[in-house]
């Protein structure tokens, strides 16, 4: 339906198209002595009209229905959003046979009752259906709060998210010009670089949540050019070699010598996505552990494997690793759990995918990216995803 309405006496009510005779109005009639509303429609395109303000049931007389007006009908009902599933409730014009049944398979939803029309049988028919389609619009409710839970959530976590901005800025800057000028004081030159180094872990934190937020709210955009993941990927490798040498672990990279690999892409956010998948790998690798990093081209696409000889992942987990949120079980760990939900999303505005695998606890985890190359000539076209809504 384009528009849902939320008045309970339309939403509950019968539409009933019956063109010939008396039909529709004792139709009516019935359904109103046992408690049901009912509007009778004078035609198919009236019935429509009526079924995008709100209905509980369509009530349809075979007489109604030619070939051209039954894929109206079906068309009509075919564009309901996921939670609706109305049911189209077809009086035969008389006796059910396989040809007349098989017909009113293009509707999504539809019984047929032949004539002669039993009341009983019809009343109780319609208020089932009816009671279905309330626990429809319960579950309709249901998600129209869900979703206006999240946009409070995501705003919420962007004004958080600028407000932190600020004093950690200042945060930042005063003690990194401590630093220079205090350098060769003993005792507090490494206090002020813990200050501005757990200042840099917390704006990271504050970064990611913003990213998070804008690419909720559809307002994340890249800056495409064309990038060759060659020096990406070093890049990365460089950036994060320290951390590593910190817990002892080997960090390489194992390149596609045989030339560029040119894609349509933001080289800073490509950076931030795959530097997520080594800084995570870095958590949960132990001490004398070993990180790889390679790129190669396969055909029409780029891949980027990140593996490392981790904890692993266990089986019931592989399919979480990517939600928000969620953070590893490992002590110590600092961080909100949004590295690889932003990872995925950024390699997927980029038009590519990301997957995981890991044969368990203590067997070191892969992540895997697929990115499609650029065409040679072809000037560098933004990919659907990345296109702001």
């Amino acid at each position: 339906m384009s528009r849902v309405s939320r008045n309970p006496a339309t939403e509950r009510r019968v539409l009933v198209l019956a063109p010939v005779g008396k039909d529709a109005p004792m139709t009516r009639e019935i359904l109103t002595a046992n408690g049901v509303t009912a509007d009778v429609c004078p035609d198919l395109q009236a019935l429509c009209d009526e079924y995008r303000l709100g209905a509980g049931l369509l009530l349809v007389a075979e007489e109604a229905l030619s070939p051209a007006t039954l894929d109206q009908l079906a068309a009509c009902v075919g564009g309901q959003p996921p939670w609706s599933d109305i049911l189209t409730l077809i009086v035969l014009a008389g006796a059910a046979t396989s040809r007349s049944v098989a017909r009113f398979r293009v509707l999504p939803n539809a019984t047929v009752f032949e004539r002669p029309v039993r009341i009983p049988a019809l009343v109780s028919t319609v208020q089932a259906a009816l009671r279905a389609r309330a626990r429809q619009y319960e579950l309709r409710d249901r998600l129209a709060e869900l979703d206006e839970a999240n946009r409070v959530k995501d705003e919420f976590l962007a004004m958080v998210s600028h407000e932190l901005r600020t004093p950690l800025n200042v945060i930042q800057g005063v003690s990194q010009l401590m630093a220079r000028k205090y350098a060769d004081t003993a005792g507090l030159s490494s206090s002020i670089e813990k200050i501005d180094r757990n200042a840099a872990v917390l704006s990271r934190l504050v970064e990611d949540l913003l990213d998070l937020s804008r690419m909720r709210k559809g307002k994340f955009q890249l800056n495409l050019a064309d990038v060759d993941l060659v020096p990406v990927v070093n890049r990365v490798v460089e950036m994060n070699r320290s951390a590593a040498d910190a817990r002892a672990i080997s960090l390489v990279s194992e390149v596609d010598a045989s030339g560029p690999l040119r894609i349509a892409g933001d080289g800073v956010r490509l950076v931030q996505a795959i530097s997520n998948l080594v800084s995570n790998a870095i958590k949960f690798t132990g001490s004398g552990g070993r990180i790889t990093v390679c790129v190669q081209g396969l055909g029409s696409a780029a891949e980027v494997v990140v593996r490392d000889t981790g904890i692993g992942i266990d089986a019931e987990l592989l399919p979480h690793v990517f939600d928000s949120f969620r953070q590893g079980d490992q002590a110590g760990m600092v961080g909100l759990g949004l590295g690889l939900t932003i990872a995925r999303q950024l390699i997927e505005l980029h038009g590519g995918s990301i997957a995981v695998a890991s044969p368990g606890r203590g067997q070191g985890t892969t992540f895997t990216i697929r990115l499609p190359l650029r065409q040679s000539g072809n000037p560098v076209a933004i990919p659907e995803s990345a296109r702001p809504s």
